[in-house]
């Protein structure tokens, strides 16, 4: 992959490359969930961030949106995940099968050759420690490589 700094917006003391190539990025359920919650596209503003990407999500995921959908007390979190679900479908999300019956955060642990877009603060301090690549989100208003 190449590294280009041409057509990408710094931040102050923050420089972000760009990919010329198309990243991989898995979203993680509560990312999926910025959307319905903050009113944050995700897509775009990861986009903006890495160039070109391909958005994946693991069925785990999906059946944590399916569980909060259909059993959530809050409303906001209920709709959230409805929204997360039909974004899933609209944009074509690939969704890849894991096997097992573990949490979705191992399994994102372990996928190999993806950038992981999440907002969990465990996930992503485990993510850094095994020198893997995340993606999350500052100030709630934009996305940086963590």
């Amino acid at each position: 992959m190449q590294f280009s700094i041409t057509g990408c917006i710094p931040y102050p003391f923050l420089y972000l490359a760009c990919f010329s190539a198309t990243m991989q990025v898995i979203l993680d359920t509560n990312v999926l969930m910025l959307p319905g919650t903050l009113g944050f596209d995700v897509f775009a503003e990861t986009e903006r961030l890495s160039g070109p990407a391909t958005f994946c999500v693991i069925d785990k995921s999906i059946d944590e949106l399916n569980k909060l959908a259909l059993h959530s007390k809050k409303g906001k979190d209920k709709n959230a995940a409805r929204l997360a679900l039909q974004l899933i479908e609209k944009k074509g999300i690939i969704i890849i099968p894991t096997s097992g019956s573990s949490y979705a955060d191992e399994h994102l642990l372990n996928m190999e050759g993806y950038a992981i877009a999440t907002i969990d603060k465990a996930l992503l301090a485990a993510l850094k420690q095994r020198g893997r690549q995340a993606i999350t989100l500052r100030q709630k208003k934009y996305m940086v490589f963590y």
